[in-house]
């Protein structure tokens, strides 16, 4: 399963959890449209790069960025917010 979708599944998968602590989560790519189709055909053009930097921001209802995971794990990406906010 590729990162992305694994990401998304552990987030929806604990997503009323997350609403029941007060959390709303978003996700935001830096990538174009055009890259998004690309990505649609499974290919770069023979091309190897390094890849996607997951980072994930908590950021409070005043817009202060209370925790940075800098590095995360797709699969269980919700498990690791849990543990690292102690909720």
């Amino acid at each position: 399963m590729p990162g992305c979708t694994a990401e998304a599944c552990s987030l929806n998968d604990k997503s009323a959890y997350f609403l029941q602590k007060g959390y709303v989560i978003v996700g935001v790519s830096p990538d174009s449209v055009e890259s998004h189709k690309k990505f649609e055909e499974k290919k770069n053009y023979g091309k190897s790069y390094m890849g996607l930097l997951r980072t994930t921001f908590i950021i409070s209802e005043d817009g202060v960025i209370e925790k940075v995971f800098p590095k995360v794990d797709t699969k269980t990406h919700a498990e690791q917010i849990i543990k690292g906010l102690g909720v």
